[in-house]
């Protein structure tokens, strides 16, 4: 009796499993394959908006899967399993990816088309066969009816940048004209040059690699345009340092003339600076650096040399005024004004025996000459000054030659000094005052300070106010108010006699 509850429980089991497996199986996931369905049915029809190929590609799939009933039907059919739907959902995507619109073809193939007819003669080989490999690529994709829409659009965005892959061929006939230019300078013409210049052109040609470098450029058939305009510049900024050498044969034949002027009337000095100048001008004449900025700079200097020769000067008058001077004692003049006529003479003497004084130093000699004999003064005997009274020594001594030392006086109660050589008489007295010059040039001057006292003199008696009019008398000097306040005195003495 268990046995049997048991087998009973067992079944009954069974029958509720193979329920719920009814059910699992009826709830499958065909929603993708619904949709693609729908897709497939609007494809069909709408055949014409596809490209034939592509479109019978996609249908020939559809066929192979029994059409779009046979499709339904699977997918309706309780007993499909879900690996069964997911098939028939993949076959059907792989068929709708075969489809390729009608305008996108055309569209596409039409600018393939264009493409393929660029003359690709200007571009480099390289660039022009990873043109055309890229075009035949494309070419395949749009020969294969399976490509498909999405693979077909990526086609035309790969034919719009295809031409970014050309590279245009250079121009190397400039290039060529130039590194000839280069190689004749270089190896035929160097003389034609100036040294320096030279020099710099040869190190730029030898930094961009020379002529077996350009060539080997020329040569090149896939060169970019931008590596022959490099090299390009680089030849013709080499060649620009390039200066020509001027013809010396003017500089030399003036150099020859003015090297033989007769320069007897000139001073020595200025014959030397001369010729000096002119063998300057000589060495540079023949300079390998000789170009067109120092020719004419040479020229200009040749013309000019001639301004450094000096006339020489005319002494006749100095000289005369010289023979007419030499009768001077010093003992008849002051010592300052003697000293400055001995600097007039001596220089005057200088100037007669030097044969390179100008005229302008033969004039100022003579000026000088003239002025020191009309400076010579007598010795000064003696200064007198009054108590009070100012005096500037320096308009007793002639300076033009000297510059004053120190001033020292024998009495300074006396008088004063300043640096200025301004004296001060400060009270009666004798005073020796000796101003030391440069060129060890003494002078002595003797001064003598008097009492202040009035022109105005009066005859009086010592002990009675009157006045004797005769020869017998007392001289006394006093001041002028006291003598007005003496004549007020005397009226008034004289009126009261008369009363």
């Amino acid at each position: 009796m268990l046995k049997k509850k048991k087998l009973i429980h067992f079944i009954l089991l069974a029958l509720i499993s193979g329920f719920f497996s009814f059910l699992t199986v009826k709830a499958l996931d065909t929603t993708q394959a619904l949709n693609l369905l729908s897709d497939v049915e609007q494809a069909i029809d709408n055949e014409t908006d596809y490209e034939l190929g592509s479109y019978n590609e996609f249908f020939s799939v559809i066929s192979d899967l029994g059409g779009v009933d046979a499709i339904t039907a699977k997918i309706n059919d309780p007993l499909s399993t879900q690996q069964e739907i997911d098939d028939l959902s993949e076959d059907m995507t792989r068929a709708l990816g075969y489809l390729t619109k009608r305008t996108t073809y055309f569209r596409v193939s039409n600018l393939y088309d264009s493409l393929n007819q660029i003359d690709l003669s200007i571009y480099t080989n390289n660039s022009v066969t990873m043109f055309l490999i890229e075009l035949e690529r494309i070419e395949m994709l749009l020969a294969n009816p399976k490509s498909g829409e999405q693979v077909i659009l990526q086609a035309e965005i790969d034919l719009s940048n295809i031409e970014s892959l050309l590279v245009l061929r250079a121009d190397k006939t400039n290039l060529v004209i130039l590194n000839n230019q280069a190689i004749i300078a270089y190896y035929e013409q160097r003389q034609n040059y100036t040294e320096e210049s030279y020099s710099m052109f040869k190190a730029a040609v030898d930094n961009y690699g020379n002529y077996l470098y350009v060539n080997s450029v020329i040569a090149d058939e896939n060169v970019e345009i931008s590596v022959v305009e490099n090299i390009e510049e680089k030849i013709s900024n080499a060649i620009n340092l390039l200066v020509e050498r001027v013809d010396n044969t003017q500089l030399v034949m003036l150099y020859n003339q003015l090297k033989g002027l007769n320069l007897d009337d000139f001073t020595d000095n200025s014959q030397t600076l001369y010729f000096e100048e002119l063998e300057r001008i000589f060495l540079l004449i023949g300079s390998p650096n000789l170009d067109e900025s120092l020719f004419n700079q040479l020229l200009t200097d040749l013309n000019n040399s001639t301004d450094i020769l000096v006339l020489m000067a005319d002494f006749s008058d100095l000289t005369r005024l010289y023979n007419d001077s030499l009768n001077y004692n010093e003992t008849d003049y002051s010592a300052s004004s003697y000293s400055y006529y001995l600097h007039a003479i001596d220089n005057a003497y200088q100037i007669i025996n030097d044969k390179n004084t100008t005229q302008s130093q033969v004039d100022d000699a003579i000026e000088m000459l003239n002025d020191a004999l009309i400076s010579l003064r007598p010795p000064i005997r003696t200064i007198y000054l009054k108590i009070g009274d100012n005096l500037n020594v320096l308009d007793y001594l002639v300076t033009k030659n000297l510059s004053i030392i120190e001033y020292s006086i024998d009495n300074d109660t006396a008088v004063s000094i300043d640096n200025d050589g301004m004296i001060k008489a400060l009270q009666y007295g004798d005073v020796y005052l000796t101003v030391s010059f440069s060129d060890n040039v003494e002078e002595t001057l003797h001064i003598k300070v008097k009492a202040n006292i009035s022109i105005t003199t009066l005859i009086l008696s010592l002990s009675l106010p009157i006045v004797v009019i005769g020869l017998g008398f007392m001289v006394v000097f006093v001041k002028k108010e006291d003598f007005l306040n003496l004549l007020i005195k005397m009226k008034n003495m004289f009126s009261k006699r008369k009363n």
